[in-house]
Parts: structure tokens; sequence; C-alpha cells
């Protein structure tokens, strides 16, 4: 429970700075929010002795990433901390490639460790275009060009 002690105290510090946030305890294998709802997403992943081990993190991260997938809006963006670099390019490298697009990676010191920070953009999928053009043009801010560029893409790939 040391992280929630530090959540209180960081909360404290950003309440002072009139920033409003509401921090919630939920199982991030199940987080009961909408699909394609959250603008953006900061996590620190489970990692080291304290939480499991890595056999335990390798089980979990993919259920963890896809449960962020699913609530996370398109073209949003993921930053996530952890030092299991293996797990995290098997998984954006290989059985996640169509659904995350690694933006950045930066190899960062914390307390003498070496974690990695992953600065990840849920993909859109062609489906969404599909189904709800209108609500994509409203929701996610997409203008139409874009739209058009993205089905263009899709479909020249497609072609190959």
């Amino acid at each position: 429970w040391r992280q929630i002690e530090v959540l209180e105290k960081n909360i404290a510090l950003v309440t002072k700075q009139a920033l409003r946030i509401s921090p919630f305890i939920w199982d991030a294998c199940s987080i009961p929010l909408p699909n394609d709802s959250i603008d953006a997403i900061v996590c620190d992943m489970p990692f080291g002795k304290r939480h499991g081990s890595h056999k335990t993190h390798k089980d979990i991260y993919p259920t963890i990433l896809n449960e962020m997938y699913r609530i996370l809006k398109p073209n949003r963006r993921a930053i996530l901390l952890t030092l299991e670099k293996d797990i995290m390019k098997r998984l954006l490298f290989d059985s996640m490639k169509n659904m995350w697009n690694l933006i950045s990676c930066h190899h960062v010191n914390v307390g003498n460790l070496h974690p990695n920070l992953y600065v990840l953009s849920k993909k859109i999928q062609l489906l969404h275009f599909l189904v709800h053009p209108l609500i994509l043009l409203q929701r996610y801010e997409l203008n139409l060009i874009k739209i058009l560029f993205i089905l263009f893409n899709y479909k020249h790939q497609l072609l190959k």
C-alpha cells in the first residue's frame, strides 16, 4: 500500500496547484470504464520482486495492455514505466503490434533502477471508420482529410 501513500502525497501537491485529480483504485485487468473513453494513460507498471515475479508479469501484462487499449480513445497516448523490457518488446513488436504504435522509448534512472519509459499511441482500427465515421469526426477530433488519408493508407496496404 506504499503506492497509495505516495499517491495521496502527490494529490495533495497537485491540489495546491489548482489541478483537479480523481484517483481510483481498480483492478487494471478489468477497469470499469466504457470503451474509447480515456484521453491519456500514465502507468507505473508492476515490476520487481515487490510486485510479483517475471512470470506473473509475463502473464498479466497482455491483459493490462488490452484493457488500456479498450478504454483509451484512438490516436491517444499511454505512457508506461517498467523494468520488464523483454515482455514489452515481445508485446509491442509481436502479439500487439496491430494495436499500439511505439512513439518513443526512454531509458530512465529511478532510484538506481533503470526502467524504460514507453510512449505508446493507440492505433485506429478500420472498424472504427466503417461503423462510426460521424462520431469519429466529432468525438476524436479527426478531420475528414485525416480519415480519408487513413482509409487510403489502409486500402493501399491491402493492395500490396
